[in-house]
């Protein structure tokens, strides 16, 4: 059965595989995020974050942000903790960043 995509979705790419995230297992900031997910992820792994969110006004927004694992433990038997440190966040993201946040937020 399929079901309607979230409001927001976060996918972290690393070595070819996907994980997506669903809205209640994220917090997030400009400074970084604490995720969790069915994947152990090693310190110091780089992480490609994607943020997508339906925009009022724009239609879907897109932003893709890196980052830099620095803890990860296990939640559960089928769950992970992570955080994620943003590396050198550019000015021109940070407001496509705080809408996600804020979108995030709201549709929770």
């Amino acid at each position: 059965m399929l079901s309607a995509p979230p409001a927001c979705s976060i996918y972290l790419e690393q070595e070819e595989k996907v994980q997506t995230c669903s809205r209640c297992e994220v917090d997030i900031s400009e400074r970084g995020m604490r995720f969790s997910c069915c994947r152990e992820f090693p310190l110091g792994t780089t992480l490609a974050v994607s943020l997508t969110h339906m925009h009022p006004r724009r239609g879907m927004c897109h932003v893709l942000i890196e980052g830099i694992v620095v803890w990860c433990e296990r939640l559960d038997a089928k769950r992970f903790e992570s955080t994620v440190l943003f590396l050198e966040l550019p000015d021109e993201l940070r407001p496509g960043l705080r809408e996600f946040s804020y979108q995030l937020a709201t549709h929770a």
